[in-house]
C-alpha cells in the first residue's frame, strides 16, 4: 500500500507541475523595481564621478581602499616641545598608537604648535589656521582646553607632575594618533666619594691601611676639603642611565665634556686662548661606566694650578685644580633629559701648616740658675699629621 500511494503521489505532482503557471507563482515587479533603481543609482555615481573626480576620489580611497587617509588636508600642525635648559625644540617620538616625548617631573612644559615648511603634495603651501584647540588630559581624566590665536601657537603647563595626553586641532587637522607626554625623573647626583692618593708627608694613606691603594673619602654635603698636592678620582653615582656628563669649574678654568665615544678638555683661561684637548683612548671612553649608572674624573689638587693647566698635553693622567675650586655638574640621561640645575661641588686644598708648641713652660728650675746651666722646657708639638 505504501509504494502504491507514493506512485500515485508521484504522478499526481508531475501532472500538476505541467500545467503550473510560473507567471502566477513569481512577481517580477520587486525585481523591476530594483533593477531600475541600481541603474539609477550607478547613474548617479558614474555623473558624480565625472562633475566631481576629487571627491569621487576620496569616497573610493575612504570606502573602497579603506586608506586611513583620504582626505586632501589644506592644514597641516606639527607639535613640538621646547626643552630646557636652552630653550630646545624638540620632536615627539612616534610610534605604532602614539606620539610620545618624556618631560622631566615637577618642572614647566611648553609646546609650540606650527604649520610646517614644507609644501602640500600639489605644490600649494599649507593654509595657516586663525585659531588652534588644544586639549589635555591627564590619566584620570581632568584637564582643560585652550584656544591659541597667536602664531607661533605655544601653550605652557606648569609643573607637570603626572602623564598627559593632548590632542591638537586646527583648520581641517586633528591628530589622528595622541601625543603623549610620559613623566620621569631628572638626572641627579645620589652618592659622590673620591678616591684619593694622599701625598707622601701626610701618612694617611698608610693610616687607611695601603700606601699604594687609594682611600676612599665620602663626600658629604656640597664642600670637601683635601690636603694640597693629592691626587684623586672624582666618583659619582646617579639615578638614570646617562649618555653625557659637562663638568664646568668655577671660577673658569676649565670644560669637561664626556659622553659614551669619549671626552674632551676645553682649556677656558682667562687671559688667554681657549684650547681644547682629548683625553687618552685608555681614559676617555671608560669614564662612564659600562652600566652607564655612574661616572669618574682625574684630579689632583696641585699649588700651581693655571701653569700645570697651560701645560697640559693629550698624555695627561690627572687635571690640576687650584686650592678653591668649584666644579658645575650637569648630566644628560637616555631620556635626553638635562638636569636643570648643576650637582654642585667646591674643593678645598689645604695648605701644610709648620708645627706648633702648645703650653711650652721651663721645668725644674728656680728663679736663679748658674751661668753653665741647663735649662729644661717641657710642652706639646702639634702637627697637622
Amino acid at each position: 500500500l505504501t509504494i502504491a500511494m507514493t506512485h500515485r503521489t508521484v504522478k499526481d505532482v508531475a501532472e500538476v507541475v505541467e500545467k503550473l503557471d510560473l507567471g502566477a507563482v513569481f512577481d517580477r515587479v520587486p525585481l523591476r523595481r530594483a533593477a531600475i533603481g541600481a541603474v539609477a543609482l550607478i547613474t548617479s555615481l558614474v555623473v558624480f564621478g565625472a562633475t566631481n573626480a576629487a571627491a569621487m576620489e576620496r569616497w573610493a580611497r575612504a570606502y573602497i581602499s579603506l586608506d586611513e587617509s583620504y582626505w586632501e588636508r589644506q592644514t597641516a600642525l606639527v607639535v613640538q616641545a621646547v626643552a630646557q635648559p636652552g630653550d630646545v625644540l624638540r620632536e615627539f617620538t612616534e610610534f605604532d598608537d602614539r606620539f610620545e616625548y618624556k618631560h622631566p617631573r615637577g618642572t614647566e612644559l611648553t609646546l609650540v604648535v606650527d604649520v610646517p615648511d614644507s609644501a602640500k603634495p600639489d605644490g600649494t603651501p599649507w593654509v595657516v589656521p586663525q585659531r588652534v584647540q588644544v586639549d589635555v588630559r591627564q590619566d584620570d581624566g581632568s584637564g582643560n582646553t585652550a584656544q591659541l590665536i597667536s602664531q607661533p601657537f605655544r601653550y605652557s603647563i606648569s609643573q607637570v607632575q603626572q602623564d598627559l595626553v593632548i590632542w591638537v586641532r586646527g583648520g581641517d587637522f586633528v591628530n589622528r594618533k595622541p601625543y603623549r607626554i610620559k613623566v620621569v625623573d631628572q638626572p641627579r647626583i645620589d652618592r659622590m666619594t673620591l678616591a684619593c692618593q694622599y701625598p707622601a708627608y701626610t701618612k694617611l694613606n698608610e693610616l687607611a691601611g695601603d700606601t699604594d691603594k687609594p682611600a676612599t673619602k665620602e663626600v658629604q654635603g656640597v664642600e670637601t676639603a683635601l690636603p694640597m698636592e693629592t691626587q684623586f678620582r672624582f666618583n659619582a653615582q646617579t639615578n638614570k642611565e646617562l649618555v653625557r656628563v659637562r663638568i664646568q669649574t668655577q671660577p673658569e678654568l676649565f670644560e669637561v665634556d664626556i659622553n659614551l665615544d669619549g671626552a674632551t678638555l676645553t682649556l677656558t683661561p682667562p687671559d688667554a686662548p681657549r684650547r681644547q684637548l682629548k683625553l687618552p683612548d685608555e681614559i676617555g671612553p671608560a669614564l662612564i661606566s659600562g652600566d652607564r649608572r655612574s661616572f669618574w674624573l682625574p684630579l689632583a689638587v696641585v699649588m700651581q694650578a693655571e701653569q700645570e693647566l697651560a701645560k697640559l698635553d693629550e698624555d695627561l693622567r690627572h687635571i690640576p685644580v687650584p686650592a678653591d675650586i668649584g666644579l658645575r655638574i650637569y648630566l644628560e640621561d637616555t631620556d635626553q633629559i638635562t638636569s636643570l640645575e648643576p650637582a654642585r661641588l667646591t674643593i678645598r686644598g689645604v695648605m701644610d701648616q709648620p708645627p706648633q708648641f702648645e703650653n711650652l713652660a721651663l721645668t725644674g728650675v728656680g728663679r736663679s740658675i748658674t751661668r753653665l746651666a741647663v735649662v729644661p722646657i717641657a710642652g706639646l708639638v702639634v702637627d697637622d699629621y
